[in-house]
């Protein structure tokens, strides 16, 4: 019975985890909206899921380079300028964005390789698994594989289950948007995008200490 109460903890801690990432404003709840919004809610599913793909290199970075972790800080901050870049590039997409007819007509989404990149170039993943998301793994592996299973089932489960409702949420509601609603709405996202960028970039040291 100790090992489920355990187990349940990390579990109910991942689940919280999750949420609060996946609720939280971020470059890829923005993605999210943007993707339903233009191209259905499929789309916006699609990015809402690829956390579960892209974070297990991160799960496995942080699991091997724990002690590398002094040495992290250039890296990051080549990833964010990376990150900030490709923000940019997608805020200036999003500004232009018109309502196409349909769905079906909106063009090529390519919604996996954006969210990918906008995933793999976002520094704070990489924060999280380091400092949070790998040491408390390691510790639910120390109490066994149960433990393991629940905290990651719990953390994704939140993460990207978050994301999808805010994507069957909107698409439930996007026929009724007209065009111009849905400039201003993208318009919007795309100045939530490019603060995202300066964020990105206001986290680089060696512009911060310039």
């Amino acid at each position: 019975m100790e090992v489920f109460e355990s187990a349940g903890s990390f579990g109910l801690a991942a689940l919280v985890l999750g949420l609060s990432a996946g609720l939280a404003p971020g470059p890829m709840t923005a993605l999210v909206l943007s993707q339903t919004l233009g191209h259905g809610p499929k789309e916006g599913l699609k990015v809402a899921l690829v956390p579960v793909v892209t974070d297990g290199p991160l799960l496995f970075l942080s699991a091997t380079a724990m002690g590398a972790l002094s040495g992290m800080s250039t890296l990051l901050d080549i990833i964010a300028l990376l990150g900030a870049g490709f923000l940019l590039m997608l805020a200036w997409e999003t500004w232009h964005a018109t309502l196409p007819p349909s769905p079906e007509q909106a063009g090529p989404a390519n919604s996996i390789r954006k969210a990918i990149l906008t995933n793999l170039l976002n520094p704070h993943p990489y924060v999280f698994w380091l400092t949070i998301g790998g040491p408390m793994t390691h510790r639910a592996y120390t109490h066994g594989w149960l433990a393991t299973g629940l905290f990651l089932a719990g953390f994704f489960g939140g993460l990207c289950g978050s994301k999808a409702a805010f994507a069957i949420s909107l698409a439930l509601i996007r026929h009724k948007i007209d065009a111009r609603i849905y400039q201003w709405i993208m318009r919007g996202l795309a100045v939530l995008l490019a603060g995202f960028a300066l964020g990105f970039l206001s986290s680089i040291e060696a512009l911060t200490k310039a």
